[in-house]
């Protein structure tokens, strides 16, 4: 397990210079994304994932949400709202 509290990842993920910018970022991003994303961090950090593998993880979740959009109804814009999420997650 990882010996990282959750303020300890904050003020090495989040310093004060990336959260006070306005560009580049989703507006998800500073609305919710980055409240939640250092506890994932956590978890990905007690199973030694690779800041590569965690990249690749959002890929992935982009390509699903891709390709939920095949899927016909409202079950394949639920699924790909879900994906595109965590995808963004994963970013933050």
């Amino acid at each position: 397990m990882t010996k990282y509290s959750i303020k300890k990842i904050k003020s090495i993920g989040q310093p004060t210079e990336v959260m006070s910018r306005r560009v580049a970022e989703h507006w998800s991003g500073p609305m919710y994304m980055r409240r939640i994303s250092p506890y994932l961090t956590k978890i990905l950090l007690a199973f030694n994932f690779s800041p590569t593998f965690v990249t690749w993880l959002m890929v992935f979740s982009g390509w699903l949400a891709a390709a939920s959009l095949l899927i016909p109804g409202r079950n394949g814009v639920i699924l790909a709202l879900i994906f595109a999420q965590i995808q963004m997650l994963f970013d933050c």
